[in-house]
């Protein structure tokens, strides 16, 4: 029991480093948001600093952001009709009309959404 409880402690602590790790460059850049340029780009870096808006109102106008995002918008709205006005037939055939080929592709299918799945999981470090 008690290599149990170490090899769990040991598992939690990559994990959380490893996350961490991972967070580290997302926190950073936000905390670069609030920075002036000035700050932003110190050396040695500012941990401590006075926070300030003036980037987000500068970024408004410099560059139509609404423009950017309804754009995206589109982009995602329109590759999800795409993908439905493929998939739904695809899936009505498959249901009622199957053929000998269905159970291969749905196998298939299946198979690689549960690979996909079972490679994100690290059981062994």
């Amino acid at each position: 029991m008690r290599v149990k409880q170490r090899q769990m402690l040991r598992r939690t602590t990559v994990g959380w480093l490893v996350a961490l790790i991972m967070f580290f460059p997302v926190f950073w850049m936000a905390l670069a948001a609030f920075k002036t340029e000035l700050e932003a780009i110190a050396w040695p870096p500012l941990f401590f600093f006075r926070p300030t808006l003036e980037n987000f109102a500068e970024m408004q106008e410099r560059v139509d952001y609404l423009d950017h995002a309804r754009n995206s918008i589109i982009v995602a709205f329109g590759s999800t009709a795409l993908a439905l006005l493929l998939a739904i037939p695809a899936a009505y055939s498959m249901a009622f009309f199957p053929t000998k080929r269905t159970r291969g592709t749905l196998l298939w299918i299946l198979r690689t959404n549960s690979c996909r799945r079972s490679a994100c999981w690290f059981r062994s470090i």
